[in-house]
């Protein structure tokens, strides 16, 4: 008996091959379509300098340090101007956790923006940091503290405040109880004292390293060239340095009609040569030396008395 014969698995299917797609066609056979690419407007940017502002801002900028702002900005024209237009977002940060303070609002205001506030509070830290010294104020800090100073320099001619509000007659609306230009004591008055008296008060001790010294001096000379400018001649300024005992290193001269103009360059040469005294720190002498100053400063004079009477007899 004859068996049939079977097809062997090995032999060749006589169904036909599928065809495999190409590279960059897509279906089944003679049915595939060529893919076609994406149009430039179709496309997502994955480019960084392509982030919309917000997500740029909000989620990037916001994050990074003043180093990485710093650099992002050399890298585009837009990434500097992104921080630009938003500068108390990104730097007011950075401003705010390292240095918040009320005399930062001042500096910020005179650096014209966080960032340049930022830049220069860092670069006078980091010039300490390498030298290993004291960190001084930066530049926008010393003028913010001038111009504070400046502030209460205000008044002209006058050396009593009132109570605000008040008004003494003939007198000025800052609070001035000297007589008004009408009066015969008030030229009298003027030239013999001046409108106001400050006092700089000096520590020399051993716990005061050079550079804080000479930071010190630079400080009281830039202060007092300010004070006499907006003054000129209305301000008497006396310089006190303190360890163990109270130095007196500069006391202006009392005011007169007579007096030659006060050398300003005497007056810096001499802060600027101060040699600190070194020793301890004895603040209770310092501060009793200083009220002596002050009390022998606002002694009355003939002038003062003219003045108060025609201030009491005006009121």
């Amino acid at each position: 008996m004859r068996r049939s014969k079977q097809p062997s698995t090995m032999q060749a299917s006589t169904s036909p091959a599928r065809k495999r797609p190409r590279p960059g066609f897509y279906g089944d056979g003679d049915a595939c379509c060529e893919l076609q690419p994406l149009k430039a407007s179709q496309r997502a940017s994955t480019a960084f300098s392509d982030l919309p502002t917000e997500v740029l801002v909000c989620h990037v900028l916001n994050s990074l340090g003043s180093a990485d702002l710093c650099t992002l900005m050399a890298v585009s024209s837009r990434l500097r101007d992104v921080q630009t237009a938003h500068d108390s977002q990104l730097w007011g940060a950075i401003v705010a956790a390292q240095w918040d303070s009320p005399l930062t609002v001042d500096a910020v205001a005179l650096a014209g923006s966080h960032r340049a506030f930022a830049l220069c509070k860092q670069a006078s830290l980091g010039a300490a940091a390498s030298g290993g010294g004291w960190a001084r104020p930066c530049e926008f800090e010393l003028q913010a503290v001038l111009a504070r100073i400046s502030s209460c320099l205000d008044h002209t001619g006058c050396r009593g405040v009132k109570p605000a509000g008040s008004k003494a007659a003939g007198g000025s609306a800052n609070g001035c109880t000297c007589p008004g230009p009408g009066a015969a004591a008030a030229g009298a008055h003027a030239a013999q004292q001046p409108s106001c008296q400050v006092l700089f008060l000096l520590d020399g001790s051993g716990s005061v390293g050079d550079e804080e010294f000479t930071a010190s001096t630079s400080f009281i000379a830039r202060a007092a060239s300010t004070m006499r400018e907006q003054m000129p001649g209305g301000v008497k300024i006396s310089v006190l340095q303190f360890s163990n005992d109270v130095r007196t290193e500069w006391e202006d001269g009392a005011p007169d009609a007579g007096a030659a103009p006060l050398d300003p360059g005497a007056f810096e040469s001499t802060i600027r040569a101060m040699v600190r005294m070194n020793g301890g720190t004895n603040i209770a002498a310092a501060l009793t030396s200083c009220g002596k100053l002050l009390k022998k400063g606002w002694e009355p004079v003939a002038g003062d008395a003219a003045a108060a009477a025609a201030a009491a007899e005006a009121a």
